[in-house]
């Protein structure tokens, strides 16, 4: 059997459709992780995060930094062998402690199920998310912010008679 992985991360996060009637005082952020292992398989994690409005420029922290202190955050958890929700929650206080302008927080992962080389699968994927303190939900049609085409698996072409 041969086994394809396709996309992995496709950021899609709020498409805003107000009508004239709707006020929005909120502001929300949503940027890729790296990946991490989880639960025994490498993960695809994405994180939000909201802010009140009307904070200064400097207010806001980059991806490039939450990514890194994210990193920091996971390799500081003391056993990585503890179910993935510990690890993220522990991780999104962290990054929410050390933030405090943000008004709250979610991390997203997907785990892909783990595949052997021949095709067996030795175990299944899953979705987890932990979400602390208030993030904006800007229109009934948010998207989330992370989705993941899982790896597919088919059979290998019969050789040639």
């Amino acid at each position: 059997m041969l086994v394809r992985t396709q996309s992995i991360l496709v950021l899609a996060f709020c498409a805003i459709s107000a009508s004239a009637q709707t006020n929005i005082s909120a502001v929300a952020s949503a940027y890729p992780m790296p990946s991490v292992v989880l639960g025994g398989n490498t993960a695809t994690v994405g994180l939000t995060v909201g802010y009140p409005a009307n904070l200064s420029a400097t207010s806001y922290i980059s991806g490039l930094q939450l990514a890194a202190d994210f990193l920091k955050f996971y390799t500081a958890y003391p056993n990585p062998n503890d179910p993935p929700e510990a690890v993220l929650s522990s991780v999104l206080s962290s990054i929410l402690s050390k933030y405090p302008q943000m008004t709250g927080g979610a991390l997203g992962a997907i785990v892909p199920p783990l595949v052997l080389a021949t095709g067996v699968i030795v175990t299944g994927g899953g979705q987890i998310g932990v979400a602390m303190g208030t993030i904006p939900s800007l229109t009934s049609n948010s998207r989330s912010p992370i989705s993941l085409q899982y790896p597919s698996v088919e059979p290998a072409a019969k050789p040639a008679n």
